[in-house]
């Protein structure tokens, strides 16, 4: 490449040390480049997918097997106070979209109360 050149050693070791130092200053900076725009921030969910599709059909009076059928299994579940709860947490960038809580109470085995927050 510098072959055919009348230049001394010291000129060419300055053109390839310039070369190589360009060659890594470029490459540091498309590589780093990502890291100049804003940080990417992943969507949070938490808990279960709530839709309201599913929440509309529930009925006082129904039996918690036909709950789960239509809800799947709740997330938390008190035998004692027969209670069941979900719960839908989401994020997007940072910002919550929707915080969901469904409370549902039992007696004798028959849904009788329906609370959301």
């Amino acid at each position: 490449m510098l072959k055919g050149n009348n230049w001394s050693d010291s000129q060419r070791n300055l053109v390839l040390c310039t070369k190589f130092i360009l060659v890594i200053f470029l490459n540091t900076f498309l590589l780093n480049g990502c890291g100049w725009h804003k940080t990417f921030k992943q969507n949070d969910r938490q808990g279960q997918l709530l839709p309201e599709k599913a929440i509309s059909q529930l009925k006082t009076g129904m039996s918690p097997a036909e709950i789960n059928n239509i809800m799947g299994s709740p997330v938390l579940y008190n035998l004692n106070d027969n209670r069941w709860e979900y719960i839908e947490y989401s994020k997007v960038k940072g910002e919550t979209k929707k915080n969901l809580h469904l409370i549902l109470t039992f007696k004798d085995s028959v849904l009788t109360k329906i609370e959301r927050f």
